[in-house]
């Protein structure tokens, strides 16, 4: 049987989020997050990871965090580092 994103709830009348859950495992992701963004008129979406939470952390705390910052930084461009070159050397 496959395994299927579960609808979990709208945020900010904007953003839906949808989860699929990794089963059991050893590993720190235990989940994933699908963020699709309603507004927009191709439906972009982007992942977020689910992770166990850090040392003195709650689940429902790291898994706020995740998806508020997935949310944060969802249509900002990434800022590629080109290194430290300058154009004047020869």
């Amino acid at each position: 049987m496959s395994k299927r994103y579960e609808f979990l709830e709208v945020k900010n009348d904007r953003y839906a989020i949808w989860y699929l859950d990794f089963g059991p495992t050893k590993r720190n992701k235990i989940g994933c997050y699908k963020i699709i963004d309603l507004y927009s008129h191709c439906r972009k979406y982007k992942y977020a990871f689910r992770f166990k939470p850090r040392e003195g952390q709650s689940q429902e705390v790291s898994d706020s965090l995740i998806i508020s910052n997935a949310i944060h930084y969802f249509n900002k461009e990434k800022n590629v580092f080109s290194g430290n070159r300058s154009l004047d050397r020869a």
